[in-house]
């Protein structure tokens, strides 16, 4: 009874075992710098992330960036002065959720506005969907949606809830 409950314990080990080693393992990037468009508050803007690998499913994901949005005016008739421009800082964190190289995202995001003195921050959920590449450096691809949940008078400019960003990691 002893050596069949150990032949049984030897077996076990081996699969499991087994099992570990046919897990695959990716090697992610840790970094990425990529050009955003629409969405975060901005028109277009450039962005630094930096991404934890927690495992093969779950990143998280850290960014900062800076952008641009400008004064939004409907001149039907004309006579519109030249549009104010705004500088806009970007940031958010998120946690990716996914396999292999597609990840559903979800966090919260801001962006500050200095030159709006009377609501200069907005806070906003983010959801979307990103491509990681499984090798240290490759491609990165965003689509989020984003809609504040402060600052819903957004004053002159325009905040589009949807965004797209395109960059590479490394």
């Amino acid at each position: 009874m002893q050596k069949n409950f150990l032949t049984f314990l030897l077996l076990l080990s081996n699969a499991v075992y087994a099992q570990k080693d046919s897990v695959q393992r990716y090697e992610r990037p840790e970094n990425a710098i990529y050009a955003g468009f629409l969405g975060d508050a901005t028109l277009f803007s450039l962005n630094y992330e930096s991404l934890t690998v927690l495992n093969d499913a779950l990143i998280l994901s850290a960014r900062l960036g800076f952008g641009f949005n400008e004064e939004f005016d409907l001149c039907l008739f004309g006579g519109c002065d030249e549009p104010d421009k705004y500088f806009v800082i970007p940031h958010h964190i998120t946690i990716n959720l996914g396999h292999r190289q597609s990840f559903f995202e979800a966090g919260l995001g801001g962006a500050y506005i200095p030159k709006l003195y009377a609501h200069p921050y907005y806070l906003f959920p983010m959801f979307g969907y990103r491509f990681i590449p499984v090798k240290e450096t490759g491609p990165v691809l965003r689509f989020t949606i984003q809609v504040p949940v402060t600052g819903f008078e957004l004053g002159p400019i325009l905040f589009l809830p949807v965004g797209v960003s395109l960059g590479g990691s490394f």
